[in-house]
């Protein structure tokens, strides 16, 4: 039994990470009920409603009159840190577009082909990568957007 409890509660988390969920953000109830609870043996969904007690007593989600909602502490267990993969992708981003000094960061591209199926700990990190690449001198602001710089042009390749 103790299997089965891991198993569905692991389910449970695993769907709020394929949702991308973000702190305090619900689970698509009926989407779980519909395709994945179905899946599991007789046991295991008998397991259900114990396998929320135990995620909610463990701090990672919190029951909100029966729907199941992602904590900080939940967002935490699900997503590793991003260390230095933002800024990273950024610099990344500019070297898939052959860009020089004085290139201008596409956010609109980079928005739809990146960050779009980041996880909510890349996203929260996008704007402090930013600032650290500005600070590092290997990008710069102005009124028109963000730029590579000569330094982040040598970085880069």
């Amino acid at each position: 039994m103790s299997n089965d409890i891991d198993f569905v509660k692991q389910q449970i988390m695993e769907q709020f990470k394929i949702q991308k969920s973000d702190s305090g953000e619900a689970l698509n109830v009926r989407g779980f009920m519909l395709n994945v609870v179905p899946r599991w043996n007789p046991k295991q969904q008998d397991l259900l409603e114990r396998a929320v007690e135990e995620l909610v007593s463990s701090g990672l989600i919190e029951d909100r009159e029966g729907t199941p909602f992602l904590t900080q502490q939940g967002v935490d267990y699900l997503y590793p840190d991003i260390g230095d993969s933002v800024k990273v992708a950024i610099l990344d981003f500019f070297a898939k577009a052959n860009a020089r000094a004085g290139h201008a960061f596409n956010t609109q591209s980079f928005m739809h082909t990146e960050v779009l199926n980041w996880n909510p700990k890349q996203k929260h990190g996008l704007e402090p990568a930013m600032k650290s690449l500005i600070e590092e001198g290997l990008i710069e602001e102005n009124e028109r957007g963000y730029f590579l710089t000569e330094a982040g042009f040598n970085s880069i390749y």
